[in-house]
């Protein structure tokens, strides 16, 4: 087995601490990793086809954009009354807390092919609660560009 196959297994069991030893068995060979966890994980669910399953916490604030069919003299607080631009709901995130930014699904927002955007919060409370970027609705993901 090469150490490229090995690397790989490490990385795949990263971070963690591990030592390796081969037994050749036949023609095969035998990987045996011992680990010991650098820090907690915390454990996420998945959907079947592989994406993270967030739920906001009671304190989370939602704020919603729309491309198409937002404001940015709404609140942003609803699918009803979305804010239009990207920076207009990230102004509304809280430093500290976990607020949640969600997107349209299906919505286009152009200028960001080379700066991107920076949100000025501070990513949330703590590991378990982040602030979150996503979308909501139905269709396709929503895209900035």
């Amino acid at each position: 087995m090469s150490d490229s196959v090995l690397k790989l297994v490490a990385e795949r069991l990263s971070p963690v601490r591990f030592k390796r030893s081969l037994r050749r068995t036949h023609q095969n060979y035998q990987v045996c990793v011992q680990t010991s966890p650098l820090e907690q994980r915390l454990l996420l669910t998945l959907t079947p086809d592989g994406w993270t399953v967030l739920q906001p916490s009671s304190d989370s604030r939602m704020i919603y954009v729309s491309s198409s069919e937002g404001d940015d003299a709404n609140d942003g607080l609803s699918e009803s009354s979305p804010k239009k631009t990207v920076a207009a709901g990230a102004q509304l995130l809280r430093s500290g807390k976990p607020d949640w930014l969600l997107l349209k699904s299906g919505d286009i927002w152009s200028g960001y092919s080379e700066g991107g955007f920076r949100l000025e919060s501070s990513g949330g409370e703590s590991v378990e609660r982040k602030t979150v970027i996503t979308s909501y609705g139905d269709g396709a993901r929503p895209v900035l560009k």
